[in-house]
């Protein structure tokens, strides 16, 4: 569903001046996907998400800088949106002196909906544009929290906070050109909280890291699994390949090579599986890994066993397993 998007965006030229409201149709019909899944309750992993997000800040960055930027625009221009999220791109000249609020004060209250006020907002202090014009991109998601597992990943200096929910929606904030040093003023940063939380409950301000990898994506789980088990079977195969003075050994080295070569051809399919399910099926796609992981691990282990059993049964025992015909 993802990679989807990734190539949906891909294809978009920059320099197309409809190319920004492309971009966010995109997006929203990424996380309109997402929802009903959600709801359906299918399993979505969060980080695809996080970084589907980082996907559209890159190109709306990109286009500030092409259509805006190079032209001399500076003006507040909001990108229309159905209901997932606001977009808005500010150009600020060189040299101005005052606060500059994320969403804008134009835009700042406006709603999702007739029941969702936008009340999260960034203000960037005047020193960040002392020297350069710039180009700002704010982006404020209404539910992408509610669609981001619970156990995410949180770190709070160097340690993982745990039992953490999220309470606010996301906002986002990017400069371009982004600054080249430490900031001299700090930047403000405030939120709602929507849901009540307990006396013990101690929030946290928390931000994306992306440079984490992805290790969860489901491509990304998929490809290590079959690295893995072509590995093994190479390890074995080259280890083994002269362990045939003794039986056990000989058996030992056939049947691990046989499962894991067996393993590596079973994700093999299950990759086809998946690729064939985001480019025919696209949003519609839903990719349970718990079946893929069982099938690709659990079929060749049935193959092997069912030949170990069957190799039993023959004329020369166990050790027609290697050498016998089945």
């Amino acid at each position: 569903m993802v990679e989807t998007y990734f190539d949906e965006v891909n294809q978009l030229n920059v320099s197309d001046k409809n190319s920004l409201q492309a971009v966010v149709n995109e997006t929203e019909h990424l996380l309109t996907a997402f929802q009903k899944i959600a709801k359906e309750g299918d399993l979505v992993v969060g980080v695809n998400l996080l970084v589907a997000a980082q996907h559209l800040e890159i190109f709306v960055s990109d286009y500030a800088k092409k259509h805006l930027l190079a032209n001399g625009n500076y003006s507040s221009t909001r990108v229309p949106t159905e209901r997932h999220l606001v977009v808005e791109i500010q150009t600020i000249k060189s040299g101005y002196r005052k606060d500059v609020a994320v969403p804008s004060d134009v835009f700042q209250g406006q709603s999702f909906d007739d029941h969702n006020l936008l009340r999260e907002r960034i203000i960037l202090p005047p020193k960040l544009f002392e020297k350069q014009e710039t180009a700002v991109l704010g982006i404020a998601y209404q539910d992408l929290h509610e669609l981001l597992p619970d156990e995410c990943q949180y770190l709070l200096d160097g340690k993982k906070i745990k039992n953490t929910k999220l309470h606010t929606p996301i906002i986002a904030c990017s400069l371009s050109p982004a600054p080249s040093s430490v900031l001299a003023e700090n930047i403000t940063i405030s939120f709602t909280l929507q849901d009540p939380i307990k006396p013990e409950d101690k929030p946290y301000c928390v931000s994306w890291d992306f440079n984490i990898r992805n290790l969860k994506q489901e491509q990304i789980q998929i490809r290590f699994n079959l690295v893995v088990a072509i590995a093994v079977a190479q390890i074995f195969f080259l280890a083994g390949i002269d362990a045939t003075s003794k039986q056990e050994a000989c058996i030992f080295v056939a049947v691990s090579i046989h499962y894991f070569y067996l393993a590596g051809f079973s994700w093999m399919l299950m990759e086809g599986a998946y690729l064939y399910l985001m480019v025919v099926k696209v949003y519609n796609a839903v990719v349970r890994m718990k079946l893929i992981y069982a099938f690709s691990w659990g079929f060749p282990l049935l193959m092997v066993t069912s030949s170990i059993v069957i190799a039993s049964g023959s004329t020369e025992g166990i050790w027609g397993y290697v050498h016998g015909d089945l």
